[in-house]
């Protein structure tokens, strides 16, 4: 008697099935094993047209064609460009765009031209990802261009021309945080003194202090008490203020030495300042933005780029300052508790991520596994 072996279940090729998102038609599903995730470009009531198209796009994938989505829908696809466009309209429709905001979509627009929208799927992003990290691009920056890019595509998806991709915005690595190093710090702010002498003290107090950007506008000459070697922050009652109380951060030499000249210049082109003199009176009457004065966040923002230019550091930002003081802490032994009442911080989880990774103290802590000593 022949025993016969059962025969496996037939597998699905094909669970493609239309979905509406928006208002529009999309394809969802599984070719062979694989997702499948795309926008038929068809509003709600277009479903003969969109079920026509999935076929289309079900038969080419099930042939192991590649599917040229222009042939096949018979139009032509919007870009990259035409999303932005897009984008630049709606946000002047709710209220204007600022020029950060516009420089960030010009640039990426330089970077995506003409790329064609349903070609810019999860795939397409996670290799122009990994080519910027090879570039030497920071998570931080990828994050905040991964973020504005879904922005815009989302806008796009709201018209129908394609879906939003489901990437994953990459978190900042603690191992490459974004700070300045210690000889990284000494050469930047000799360039500042030699290239931009007024800025020097605004630079100098944001390392050595750690201060948000807004927290050192509101600074008077009062606030810096030099016998005591003590920076005051002062309570900011405005409701969404983070300076939600006041503390006193310990001055190093460098600042106090920076401080004195710039009370010593001062004195001999004005005379005695009185003790509610803005430390950057040079912005006062200047429109604010977010509590900050615009100007102040326009040049110390030029100036910073051209100086890690120049002290071939990589781009930082103005807040990345703030970081660079946290990290130096760190590393000079600071616990995390002290380095959380110096920043002002309300949770440690945000200290931990504000001092990064310290890889000498990890290997040396590393090293004395297996031994008698204690780390």
């Amino acid at each position: 008697m022949t025993h016969t072996q059962p025969t496996a279940p037939p597998t699905i090729p094909s669970t493609l099935k239309l979905q509406s998102r928006n208002g529009h038609l999309h394809v969802r599903g599984t070719v062979l094993g694989k997702k499948f995730r795309r926008s038929t470009g068809l509003k709600i009531g277009d479903e003969v047209a969109a079920t026509e198209l999935l076929r289309k796009w079900e038969s080419a994938l099930l042939s192991g064609q590649k599917i040229d989505e222009d042939r096949m829908r018979g139009d032509s696809q919007k870009t990259f460009s035409d999303a932005c466009d897009a984008y630049v309209h709606k946000r002047k429709l709710d209220g204007g765009v600022s020029r950060d905001q516009s420089a960030k979509v010009e640039a990426l627009r330089s970077e995506f031209n003409e790329v064609e929208l349903p070609r810019m799927d999860k795939e397409y992003f996670e290799a122009w990802m990994l080519k910027e990290y090879d570039r030497g691009l920071k998570a931080g920056s990828i994050a905040r261009q991964i973020s504005v890019i879904k922005s815009i595509m989302k806008v796009g998806s709201e018209q129908g021309w394609c879906s939003i991709p489901a990437v994953k915005i990459p978190m900042v690595d603690d191992a490459r945080d974004e700070h300045m190093e210690i000889h990284e710090i000494d050469a930047f702010l000799l360039w500042v003194k030699e290239t931009h002498p007024r800025c020097l003290l605004f630079f100098t107090l944001l390392i050595d202090t750690g201060v948000r950007v807004n927290e050192a506008c509101r600074m008077t000459i009062r606030d810096v008490d030099v016998d005591r070697m003590l920076a005051k922050i002062r309570k900011n009652k405005k409701p969404r203020s983070k300076t939600k109380d006041g503390r006193s951060i310990p001055m190093s030499s460098r600042l106090r030495k920076t401080f004195l000249d710039m009370l010593d210049d001062h004195k001999k082109g004005f005379g005695n300042p009185r003790l509610d003199t803005p430390l950057f009176n040079e912005v006062t009457g200047e429109r604010w933005m977010n509590g900050i004065p615009r100007n102040v966040c326009r040049r110390a923002r030029d100036v910073l780029l051209e100086g890690c230019r120049a002290c071939h550091i990589p781009p930082l930002r103005i807040h990345d300052l703030r970081h660079t003081f946290a990290y130096q802490c760190a590393v000079h032994g600071a616990d995390v508790g002290d380095i959380q009442l110096l920043m002002g911080h309300r949770d440690i989880a945000m200290t931990m991520r504000y001092r990064g990774w310290i890889p000498s103290r990890a290997t040396a802590i590393m090293g004395k596994f297996g031994t008698h000593e204690k780390a």
